[in-house]
């Protein structure tokens, strides 16, 4: 199979040829060869045609799944037609420094989690408990500690999958449960102010531990049960990991998480 790939070099726009054994989608990176240099590149079409004779091969394809959907390489185009600047330098502000081209640590590692499924396969009393046990998705490594001869058989019984996600080693997050208290008179006078007024912007003032978290997760289920989305903003990297526990424990869904690094 023979594809394009965009590399970063003096600032290059155009694409160029290399032959692939392995299976790679659009929006990979590779590691290809380049003026008698290893460099790495961003996959941008594939089962391409050529006259070329003695294309080089791809070195190695790095990522299992692209890291670039339609949307980022739709702004990317724009960004480069804009700023008159290569597709790859555009692809490098979208990336956070350790998958960047000139990263030496630009290996994706993926790591398994369990997700729910349904089935109708029998569970016996311990199995029920060690299943209910997380809130999905969850690690599978946190599983099979509990018990890996269950987690087997939850596997082959179709009551959880398996999914991959990239590895994540800012931030480790362990699932916990989610218990609403009921509002005090100040939360929900703050929440029937903020869903009332026709400004754009809220200001929510109060000391530490007087339930302003809680009012935001309040004005984010509204939001989502309109169908919309909810962008979360936290001032220190170091207060990420509580974030994830609460947002991830209330809503029980996949969220994105972005930082610098």
């Amino acid at each position: 199979m023979l594809i394009n790939v965009y590399v970063e070099y003096n600032r290059l726009r155009n694409t160029f040829t290399y032959s692939c054994e392995q299976d790679v989608e659009v929006g990979c990176r590779v590691r290809v060869e380049f003026n008698n240099r290893t460099l790495v590149g961003f996959v941008e079409e594939i089962d391409v045609e050529s006259d070329f004779k003695n294309i080089k091969p791809v070195i190695e394809v790095i990522d299992e799944k692209p890291l670039l959907n339609n949307e980022l390489k739709l702004l990317a185009n724009y960004m480069a037609d804009f700023y008159a600047s290569s597709k790859v330098t555009c692809y490098k502000t979208m990336l956070p420094p350790a998958l960047r081209p000139s990263s030496k640590h630009s290996k994706i590692i993926y790591e398994d989690y369990a997700v729910l499924k349904e089935s109708n396969e029998t569970l016996t009393s311990r199995q029920k408990e060690v299943l209910e046990m997380f809130n999905y998705p969850c690690k599978m490594s946190e599983l099979r500690k509990v018990s890996p001869s269950i987690t087997k058989v939850l596997l082959e019984n179709g009551y959880i999958g398996i999914e991959k996600r990239i590895k994540d080693s800012n931030t480790h997050v362990t699932s916990i449960s989610d218990v609403q208290h009921e509002l005090t008179i100040e939360q929900k006078d703050a929440i029937s102010k903020i869903t009332s007024t026709d400004k754009m912007v809220s200001l929510l003032h109060g000391v530490t531990g007087s339930g302003k978290t809680e009012v935001f997760l309040r004005l984010a289920e509204n939001v989502l049960s309109c169908g919309k989305q909810v962008l979360f903003l936290v001032p220190e990297i170091g207060l990420t990991p509580m974030m994830i526990q609460r947002v991830q424990a209330r809503f029980k869904q996949k969220i994105a998480i972005y930082h610098s690094g």
